[in-house]
């Protein structure tokens, strides 16, 4: 496999990371707001390509009886955020690895052919 294609997966990793990751940061910045539906990015594989996402929505939020009637609370939990940016953290990493390791390759392939 070149190393071209080796970066073009990495680079769809640190997106999806990204995204994961950006997806996380709303659901806690709206964890107290009323009616929030948590989102979620669903990372799919495939096969001999790169990873794409897509969006889906969280648990069915909880509805309590408040003064002005009924109200639907955020459905975000904290927990679930915490361990969906740390995954999206080890990913980015990983992919940012993968990078330098290739960009390393290339170089000791020049300096070969010097």
């Amino acid at each position: 496999m070149a190393t071209n294609s080796i970066q073009s997966i990495a680079r769809a990793a640190l997106r999806a990371a990204r995204n994961a990751f950006r997806t996380s940061a709303e659901n806690v910045a709206n964890a107290n707001t009323p009616g929030h539906e948590a989102k979620r990015t669903v990372q799919l594989a495939n096969e001999g390509g790169p990873v794409t996402e897509t969006t889906a929505s969280g648990n069915p939020a909880p509805v309590v009886s408040g003064a002005d009637g009924l109200i639907t609370l955020s459905n975000t939990d904290l927990v679930e955020e915490t361990l969906t940016q740390s995954q999206a953290l080890a990913q980015f990493k990983a992919a940012a690895k993968i990078i330098e390791t290739a960009d390393e390759m290339d170089e000791d392939t020049l300096d070969l052919r010097a």
